[in-house]
């Protein structure tokens, strides 16, 4: 198989934090089949009044089989959302965010499983003392799905996480989440902890470690098709 790889990209940073990217790829691959993917990615940051930034982002690709003349696979993520980090009160953090991923998967016999998912989340952190940091988070995920001959299938998911953060020392911190998963259409309902502690090792990065109770991951873009249990790291960067 070869591969030859061409891309190109330009970023513009203002004065005042906006910020826009872009970048285009292409591939193209022969073997005993011949390829072309082509991949774009846009995003962008607008800061509005002190401590208020909307972003959004567009995200596209597709892989085309030129010797079977057919589309093998596609996907398209477009999102947009708000962040608010007072910037004379930064006792609050606050997140919100909707994002559309649409995903088409190569079949071997030709029937493409298509998938689309809705997912909407709003997450914050709020300091209740100089030791105490409470933080929450809800998502909500609408997912259809569709392959021939099987009808459209379509599922809702619910994720909360509700969480502590105690501060240690200045550069060690505890956490424990209590979480919830729950799916509509199966009336079913998944609940654990997990605890982590933390270390400030830079100062705008930090390491921790922890053990997960419940056999769900926080990513509300997970499917959750894995029992996620069990020990896990975490990097953390802010800006």
């Amino acid at each position: 198989t070869r591969r030859d790889v061409a891309g190109v990209g330009t970023e513009y940073d203002g004065p005042s934090g906006n910020r826009l990217s872009n970048r285009y790829e292409i591939r193209l691959e022969a073997g005993g089949e011949k390829r072309v993917q082509q991949l774009t990615t846009h995003y962008g940051e607008v800061k509005v009044g002190a401590g208020l930034t909307l972003f959004g982002k567009f995200n596209a690709g597709t892989t085309r089989n030129k010797t079977l003349d057919r589309l093998e696979a596609r996907f398209v993520e477009a999102g947009t959302g708000a962040a608010y980090r007072p910037i004379f009160f930064d006792r609050i953090n606050l997140l919100a965010k909707y994002t559309r991923l649409a995903d088409q998967r190569p079949d071997p016999l030709g029937m493409a499983l298509r998938t689309a998912s809705d997912v909407a989340s709003i997450e914050w952190l709020i300091d209740l003392t100089r030791r105490i940091q409470w933080g929450e988070k809800y998502a909500v995920k609408v997912k259809k799905e569709t392959q021939a001959p099987r009808p459209l299938l379509r599922t809702q998911t619910a994720l909360w996480i509700h969480r502590l953060n105690y501060h240690l020392t200045s550069a060690w911190d505890v956490g424990l989440e209590y979480r919830i998963l729950k799916q509509l259409q199966a009336r079913d309902q998944l609940e654990g902890f997990l605890i982590e502690i933390d270390r400030e090792v830079a100062e705008h990065l930090r390491f921790g470690v922890g053990y997960n109770l419940s056999r769900f991951s926080d990513n509300e873009f997970s499917d959750n098709n894995y029992d996620a249990r069990g020990w896990f790291i975490r990097a953390q960067g802010k800006f």
